[in-house]
């Protein structure tokens, strides 16, 4: 028998496209000065379209952070893919965070930091999901610096714990710096930064 169920309408909107431009505007004003009003007209989907995507601000924030993070883990998978070793890949990840932060990209702001910056004044339901996501690259840093270990190419009695957090509390730094629009020595922080933590001569 033929279905002849009505069909709902069908989205007035490109929800990828939607999402980029609430990430825009999360990382330019914050998740608390950002009101639903604000995202509808950087959108341009009603209001009420927006409520009816995604139910209110806080779950559009969670769709829209979820996209930002897998895309910039996406990105740093393929520039570590082809590195030799665990050093070379903890390098890499440095320089990438570094580029971000000296070009326009950088100006922009992070969204993971500005949140991060900002948890206290998050809707609780968000708190858990930004933690977990720089929970994840502290455990990234880890793994690299336990691979140099491995491979030679670190030092054998760094603690990858604790070099880890170091790391990533330098790569969050140089956020910030770029968010200031401040210019970066590229070559010569990259080199003092994997000194400073020894793993590079």
């Amino acid at each position: 028998m033929k279905d002849i169920r009505p069909r709902g309408r069908p989205r007035e909107f490109d929800r990828e496209a939607l999402l980029d431009q609430a990430i825009l505007l999360f990382r330019d004003r914050g998740y608390q000065a950002t009101s639903i009003a604000d995202l509808a007209a950087a959108t341009g989907v009603s209001a009420g379209s927006l409520y009816k995507a995604f139910a209110d601000k806080p779950a559009l924030f969670a769709a829209a952070y979820e996209r930002y993070v897998e895309r910039r883990i996406d990105r740093l998978t393929t520039e570590l893919s082809t590195a030799q070793n665990g050093r070379e890949r903890i390098e890499r990840a440095l320089h990438s965070y570094l580029e971000d932060a000296s070009s326009s990209e950088g100006r922009l702001g992070c969204m993971v930091v500005g949140s991060l910056v900002q948890l206290s004044t998050l809707d609780e339901r968000l708190v858990p999901q930004v933690v977990a996501s720089s929970a994840k690259l502290v455990e990234l840093l880890r793994r690299l610096i336990a691979e140099g270990q491995a491979d030679g190419s670190v030092a054998p009695d760094l603690d990858p714990g604790g070099a880890a957090e170091v790391i990533a509390a330098l790569m969050y730094g140089l956020r910030v710096a770029g968010r200031t629009g401040r210019e970066l020595s590229s070559r010569d922080l990259l080199q003092q930064a994997m000194r400073l933590l020894r793993i590079a001569p």
